[in-house]
């Protein structure tokens, strides 16, 4: 209960301003990420890593240890209410070598943290490393080995990852400050009831464990540069710059978790204050063009159909989320 007091603080924050159409916010982000890397070991098909050209709109590249260490005492000093911190936007955490060495940090500073991965690095060597920690892994993964690794990763992928997935969940009992998440995700190739029989399937094959979690993962913005048709649907609008500071590797603050090729960046949080940042004039832009459903002036949201989503816009689904990673 008094850690959900303050959340429900900042939640009802969050909810008069969007709701009263504020832009220019009397609140820090709730919700950060820093971006490791922005480099992958896999293509799947549903990402933009899959993009023939996704480097040459963003630079691949990996965060320097340093800037990692400004972004923390930066956020720590002006996010006060943030306690979750999110290592993960494009790319595979694992491949930055210093992983375990930048969650310590964050640690020593009081964060959580959590991100998201394919699975395919963290083995007991990885969970060694981190033993003492504290954190979340992510991981989406499908028990159909064959589709898998069609539409995922690369042949032989599935296996390497289904042990490894194995180390996981018997490393929850070694580490009681480690958390996982495995979300079933054949939802882009699969119909739902089948979806939902690999879920029971996964839950099944791994069983219940303490900080242990199961979920569908349902994909929305399909690679960039895809061509929808929003005209027929109903409007609900995004919450995402109401609540969240998304970083990529060199310090750019994009439009939310789904920019992963920075088509709009809002500035270099490196060079700036997060204040500055926040209510700058670029996010101030982005939030009204938000508000007056006017998102093709934002090339990063114009193919994204989230805010045409009834149930992800839905008060009840956005609080749940909100007292789940915040």
């Amino acid at each position: 209960m008094i850690e959900i007091a303050p959340k429900m603080i900042r939640y009802t924050q969050m909810y008069l301003a969007y709701e009263s159409n504020k832009v220019n916010l009397q609140y820090m982000p709730i919700q950060v990420s820093i971006e490791p890397t922005n480099i992958c070991n896999f293509r799947c098909s549903f990402c933009n890593q899959s993009s023939p050209n996704h480097f040459s709109k963003r630079p691949a590249g990996m965060i320097d240890l340093t800037d990692y260490e400004l972004l923390l005492h930066k956020i720590r000093k002006t996010c006060k209410s943030v306690k979750t911190l999110s290592l993960t936007l494009d790319g595979e955490p694992l491949l930055h070598k210093h992983l375990p060495q930048m969650i310590k940090k964050a640690n020593e500073m009081s964060f959580f943290v959590r991100f998201s991965s394919n699975g395919y690095k963290i083995n007991r060597s990885f969970l060694e490393k981190t033993k003492y920690l504290s954190y979340l892994i992510s991981i989406d993964f499908c028990l159909d080995k064959d589709e898998f690794e069609k539409h995922r990763g690369k042949k032989g992928s599935w296996a390497i990852i289904f042990n490894n997935l194995r180390e996981m969940v018997n490393y929850l009992k070694i580490n009681k400050h480690f958390h996982l998440e495995i979300y079933e995700n054949s939802g882009y190739y699969e119909k739902l009831n089948k979806v939902q029989s690999n879920l029971k399937a996964l839950k099944e094959d791994f069983g219940k464990m303490p900080r242990l979690t199961y979920g569908l993962r349902s994909y929305h913005k399909i690679v960039n540069g895809r061509t929808l048709d929003f005209s027929n649907s109903k409007y609900y609008g995004c919450l995402y710059p109401w609540t969240s500071l998304n970083i990529t590797w060199n310090g750019d603050v994009v439009t939310c978790c789904r920019d992963l090729d920075g088509e709009y960046v809002l500035r270099n949080i490196l060079k700036s204050s997060i204040e500055d940042v926040w209510n700058g004039q670029k996010y101030l832009y982005l939030r009204e063009a938000i508000l007056k459903n006017n998102l093709r002036m934002i090339a990063s949201c114009r193919s994204c159909d989230l805010p045409y989503d009834r149930q992800r816009n839905r008060w009840r689904y956005k609080m749940q989320k909100a007292l789940q990673k915040w």
